[in-house]
């Protein structure tokens, strides 16, 4: 089966229909496919699928019925996004447990943790399965020591999480330096660069949210916050933690975000535990 990918916005409709159409396909040759599942969980968690993730979720947990020693990371990423971090962790331990030679697994584990600002859990995975690779600058800027990511984010290299966090943790830089005006400048510029249906928008726009809540931007903050929640990340216990949001968050607007939230958020826990 295809899985679907972002190429770009012209290819998106016709890749991802694509995908689906294997899959049905798939399903019909064999209904008891486990990687059938599987494949349809990107599709559902997409801006092409609506963003589904709970379905997502729930189309892993069918595989894993199948096939129990699968889709353990997918789940686990799942999870991230929920903001169900038991079971991220979990999920994610189980995949290594089965393959420990697996370094898509490994990445995949170190970078959900960077997604959820759990910076002493990402440090820890890091130095034990990529030692040799550099700090995140946004460990520094989490730790409050700028003078340390400031080099590191004029200096990044492009492959270490997402094609723009050169940009966007400029900006972020930028804002906690101090530079109100600077750092908000560039939100349109990264903007025009991007597609709302691709996988990561929603932690750009999660950064564009934590620019605006340390130049102490309440209206801008909460509605980009509302963006990447309803965009594929309603990681409830990230935002409740984040210190970047500390400026905003006793506003009546974030308050009422995050009570809205919370509602979601339990009912995940209920779900899924």
């Amino acid at each position: 089966t295809w899985q679907c990918a972002f190429i770009d916005s012209d290819e998106q409709e016709k890749w991802c229909g694509l995908a689906k159409e294997e899959i049905r396909q798939a399903g019909l040759l064999d209904s008891q496919l486990a990687e059938t599942h599987l494949a349809a969980v990107w599709l559902l968690f997409s801006g092409y699928g609506g963003y589904q993730i709970e379905t997502a979720a729930k189309e892993v947990l069918r595989a894993q019925e199948i096939d129990p020693g699968i889709g353990h990371g997918d789940l686990g990423d799942i999870y991230t996004h929920l903001g169900l971090e038991d079971l991220f962790k979990r999920e994610f331990e189980r995949a290594l447990e089965i393959d420990p030679t697996s370094e898509y697994t490994k990445r995949g584990f170190m970078i959900s943790s960077v997604l959820l600002n759990r910076w002493n859990d990402y440090l820890e995975i890091k130095q034990k399965y990529f030692p040799n690779e550099l700090i995140l600058p946004e460990y520094y800027l989490a730790k409050g020591d700028i003078a340390k990511a400031a080099p590191l984010i004029e200096k990044r290299v492009d492959h270490l999480l997402f094609d723009l966090y050169k940009t966007d943790g400029k900006a972020l830089l930028l804002a906690l330096q101090g530079n109100k005006q600077a750092s908000e400048d560039l939100i349109p510029v990264i903007l025009k660069r991007i597609d709302r249906r691709r996988p990561d928008y929603h932690h750009i726009t999660y950064e564009f949210a934590q620019i605006y809540a340390i130049n102490g931007n309440v209206p801008d903050a909460v509605r980009w916050l509302r963006e990447t929640a309803e965009t594929g990340n309603p990681s409830y216990e990230m935002f409740a933690r984040d210190p970047f949001l500390d400026k905003i968050r006793q506003s009546p607007e974030f308050i009422e975000f995050m009570a809205e939230l919370k509602l979601e958020y339990d009912k995940y826990r209920s779900e899924f535990h």
